[in-house]
C-alpha cells in the first residue's frame, strides 16, 4: 500500500510538469502571456497562503527544468502579487527587491525593467517621487523595446506619463503618450490617453490642438458612450471659455447642461451650471447667473468633501455670487462670500505650494537621471576614444588617457558643483516656502460674545437701542476669532456696508489694521482700542501709522476724515 500511494504520488507530479511544458524557455513576451493564463486570475480574490501555493507549484516546476529565467519572472510575479492583496508587507517587498537586483543579471535582458516596472506601481501613491525614480530608470532600458517584444512597455509608459502630468510636464506628458498611440500595434482607441493629451496641450495654451483630441473624442464617443461625450463636451466647452469665444462655450455649456439635468450626473451640472453663470453674469443678467451657481452647488453639495474636491469650481462661484450681490447692493452678503473667496484662495495656495515642493524635488530627480545620461553618454564616448587610441598605438594612447584623466577631473569638478547649486537652490525653496506659511499663519484677536445683544437691537429700531449697542461695541474686548464675527456683525448692523467698501478701497489692509479702522469708526480713543484688543498702546499707534501711510496722508492729515467718507 506505501508503494502504491508513491507511485500515485509521482503520477501526480509527472502529469502537473507536462501540463506546464508550454512555459519552458520562451521569449519574456511568450512567458508573461503563458503566465497570465496559467495562473488563476481569481487568485487575487484569495488569500496570500493561496497565491503562494499556486506559484510555488510553478517556480518548483521551472526550477527542475532549469529554466532561471522563467524562474525569476514567476518570484517577481508572486511578490506583486502578495504585496497587491496585503497592501504593504514590509519583508515581502525586501524580497521584491532583492529579485529586482538578481534580475540586473539575467540573461532576460527584460526582467529588469519588469522588475523596476512592479516596483514603482506598488509604491506610486504612497511616495510618488520614488515612482518616478524607478520609472525613469525603466524607461532608460525598455526605450528600444518595441512593444511586441515587451508588452509592459505600453502600461509603463502610461505610468511615466502619469507621473510627469502629475508634475506639470505636459511636454513629456505629449511625447511618452505619442509613442504608445503612435505604435502600429495599438489597434484599440484609449479616451483616457488621447484626453490626458488633449488636456495637456489644453494646458500649454495650445488650444487648436486640444481641440482637434477634444473633438476626436466627442465623435468616436457618439451617443453609445456616455461618459465619454459628456467628458469631451465639458473640456471642448472649457476650452473655448479659455480662448475667449463664451458664445461657443455657452452654446456647448448649454447643451451639456441639459444631458446632465436630464441624466442628474453633478460633477458636470456643476461644472456646466458654473461657466454658464459666469458668462450669464458677464452680460449683466444677475437672477440666470444666480440660478445657475446655486443649481451647481446644489448638484455637489451631497458629495463628501466636495468643497476640497473641487476647490476651483468653489472659488469661482464664491466668486461670482460676490460679484452678484455687490451690484445688488447687499453689502452683507458680498462680503461673507469675498471671504470664502480668501478662504478658498488659501487652501489652493497651500495645495500648490505642497505641489511646487514636490515639483521642485521631481525636477532635481528628472536633472540627476539626465546627468546620468550624460555621463553614460560621455563614458561610451570616452570607451570608443580609448579603442581608437589602442588601434593608432600606444603613443596616442598615452596622449589620450592624461587627456581623459583630466576631463574626468575637470568633469568631477563640475558634478560637484551642479550639486552644490542644486542643493542650495533646494534649500532656498524650501526656506521661501517656510516662510510663505508662516505669514499665512496670523492670529487674530476678537472679541465677547454680543449675540443676545445684537439680536435685541435688531428688534428694536429706535435710536436709543442703537446708541445701547454703539456702547457696548466701545466696551468690547476681541479676545478670540468667535469674538470678532460676532462684534463684526453687531457692527455691520450699525453702519451697514462699512466693511466692504473698505475692503474694496484699501485691499491690502491687514486684520490688524482692518479692526482698528473699525474701532476708529467707533470714535474710541488710544487707550480704548489697547484695551479691547488686548494689545499695547504703541501697537495701536503703530496700526495707525501704517494706515496713514497706506492712505498716502501727510502727518498732519486726518485718518478720521476718511473713515467718515465710508
Amino acid at each position: 500500500m506505501k508503494y502504491a500511494w508513491g507511485i500515485i504520488l509521482l503520477f501526480a507530479c509527472n502529469t502537473l510538469f507536462a501540463q506546464h511544458e508550454y512555459l519552458l524557455h520562451k521569449s519574456f513576451a511568450e512567458r508573461h502571456v503563458a503566465i497570465d493564463s496559467t495562473i488563476d486570475l481569481k487568485i487575487k480574490q484569495t488569500t496570500d497562503s493561496v497565491i503562494k501555493q499556486q506559484y510555488n507549484e510553478l517556480i518548483t516546476f521551472a526550477t527542475n527544468k532549469g529554466d532561471p529565467n522563467l524562474e525569476l519572472h514567476l518570484k517577481l510575479d508572486l511578490f506583486y502579487s502578495l504585496l497587491q492583496q496585503s497592501k504593504g508587507n514590509q519583508l515581502q517587498f525586501a524580497q521584491l527587491q532583492q529579485l529586482t537586483q538578481q534580475s540586473k543579471t539575467a540573461k532576460d535582458i527584460h526582467l529588469y525593467p519588469y522588475a523596476l516596472f512592479l516596483q514603482s506601481d506598488l509604491i506610486s501613491e504612497q511616495d510618488a517621487n520614488a515612482a518616478f525614480k524607478l520609472q525613469l530608470k525603466a524607461y532608460d532600458i525598455y526605450k528600444n523595446y518595441s512593444f511586441t517584444e515587451y508588452p509592459i512597455k505600453r502600461k509603463a509608459s502610461y505610468n511615466l506619463a502619469s507621473s510627469y502630468y502629475r508634475f506639470r510636464d505636459h511636454r513629456n506628458v505629449i511625447k511618452h503618450l505619442d509613442e504608445i498611440l503612435h505604435d502600429p500595434s495599438f489597434l484599440h482607441y484609449d479616451y483616457t490617453l488621447v484626453n490626458m493629451k488633449a488636456l495637456s496641450y489644453q494646458l500649454l495654451k495650445q488650444y487648436d490642438s486640444a481641440l482637434h483630441y477634444f473633438k476626436q473624442m466627442n465623435q468616436q464617443a457618439g451617443d453609445s458612450n456616455y461618459t465619454w461625450s459628456l467628458i469631451s463636451n465639458l473640456n471642448i466647452g472649457h476650452t473655448y471659455y479659455l480662448m475667449g469665444d463664451e458664445a461657443a462655450a455657452e452654446r456647448i455649456f448649454k447643451k451639456t447642461y441639459q444631458t446632465a439635468i436630464e441624466r442628474n450626473t453633478a460633477y458636470a451640472i456643476c461644472e456646466s451650471g458654473t461657466v454658464l453663470g459666469k458668462i450669464a453674469l458677464n452680460k449683466g443678467n444677475l437672477t440666470e447667473a444666480k440660478a445657475y451657481l446655486n443649481k451647481s452647488i446644489n448638484a455637489v453639495n451631497k458629495e463628501p468633501y466636495w468643497y476640497y474636491r473641487r476647490m476651483l469650481n468653489a472659488k469661482k462661484v464664491y466668486d461670482a455670487f460676490t460679484k452678484i450681490y455687490a451690484k445688488e447692493q447687499n453689502y452683507k452678503m458680498a462680503y461673507l462670500y469675498s471671504d470664502s473667496v480668501r478662504m478658498v484662495t488659501d487652501s489652493i495656495n497651500r495645495k500648490y505650494d505642497a505641489h511646487l515642493a514636490a515639483k521642485t524635488e521631481q525636477q532635481l530627480l528628472l536633472g540627476k537621471y539626465e546627468q546620468e545620461q550624460e555621463n553614460l553618454k560621455l563614458e561610451r564616448e570616452q570607451q570608443r576614444q580609448m579603442r581608437d587610441a589602442i588601434i593608432g598605438g600606444i603613443i596616442l594612447l598615452g596622449i589620450i588617457s592624461i587627456l581623459f584623466i583630466n576631463r574626468q577631473r575637470i568633469r568631477r569638478k563640475q558634478l560637484l558643483a551642479e550639486k552644490t547649486a542644486a542643493e542650495t537652490k533646494l534649500i532656498a525653496s524650501k526656506n521661501q516656502l517656510a516662510d510663505y506659511t508662516r505669514n499665512l499663519q496670523e492670529k487674530n484677536h476678537l472679541i465677547e460674545q454680543f449675540a443676545t445683544e445684537i439680536e435685541q437691537y435688531k428688534s428694536s429700531a429706535n435710536e436709543e437701542a442703537k446708541q445701547k449697542t454703539l456702547q457696548k461695541l466701545q466696551e468690547s474686548t476681541i479676545l478670540t476669532d468667535e469674538d470678532w464675527m460676532k462684534f463684526r456683525n453687531m457692527f455691520e448692523e450699525v453702519h451697514s456696508g462699512f466693511l466692504y467698501k473698505l475692503k474694496h478701497q484699501l485691499p491690502d489692509l491687514t486684520p490688524g489694521e482692518v479692526r482698528f479702522m473699525v474701532l476708529s469708526k467707533l470714535k474710541l480713543s488710544t487707550k480704548e482700542m489697547a484695551n479691547i484688543l488686548g494689545v499695547g498702546a504703541s501697537t495701536i499707534r503703530k496700526y495707525k501709522h501704517q494706515v496713514r501711510n497706506k492712505l498716502g496722508l501727510p502727518e498732519d492729515g486726518s485718518i478720521d476724515e476718511v473713515i467718515d467718507l465710508l
